[in-house]
């Protein structure tokens, strides 16, 4: 029988929070705590995931404020 060749490459698009709480149970799985159990890893993910969306949420709001009050966006260098 031969064997199916499996995708090399898979094209998915994902929204930020998806690619965020990806990493960070990644993050999560690398080093294991076997006290934990699946259900708190993947909900810690998304707790970190969320909190990274709030956090660009705050300063696209910041830098907006800023454009508005200088006219010019913000240097990365000068947060």
């Amino acid at each position: 029988m031969k064997q199916e060749e499996l995708p090399t490459k898979v094209d998915v698009q994902v929204t930020k929070l998806e690619y965020f709480a990806g990493e960070a149970l990644r993050g999560l799985l690398a080093n294991p705590n076997p006290n934990l159990k699946s259900e708190m890893v993947t909900e810690m993910a998304m707790v970190y995931a969320e909190g990274m969306m709030k956090e660009f949420e705050k300063r696209e709001r910041d830098d907006e404020n800023l454009r508005r009050i200088y006219g010019a966006p913000p240097k990365k260098d000068d947060r």
